[in-house]
């Protein structure tokens, strides 16, 4: 994740299945479409995505946190004079 702060996805939960459950049944997700909706609005990148992780807090509950991770990029091409830094090519 690019910083520490974790970030709570609004209107989104998740449930454990009732107990009487058949076995196939994983789980349940409840949204809170006008909350989601803002949520996604807010964090969706420049091709309109957003990526949820689903994790287990040590209590237990699960939980949806926004996935901040970017890739790092590396300049390969030097834009003033249009030449490639070979110790930059990956082969």
């Amino acid at each position: 994740m690019e910083n520490d702060k974790k970030i709570f996805v609004d209107g989104l939960m998740f449930n454990y299945p009732h107990e009487n459950a058949p076995d196939f049944i994983k789980g349940k997700i409840s949204i809170n479409a006008p909350a989601l909706t803002n949520f996604m609005n807010l964090h969706k990148n420049e091709k309109g995505w957003l990526t949820v992780i689903l994790k287990k807090s040590k209590g237990g509950k699960m939980y949806f946190e926004l996935d901040t991770w970017k890739p790092k990029t590396q300049e390969t091409v030097d834009t003033t004079t249009g030449e490639v830094d070979p110790d930059l090519i990956p082969f």
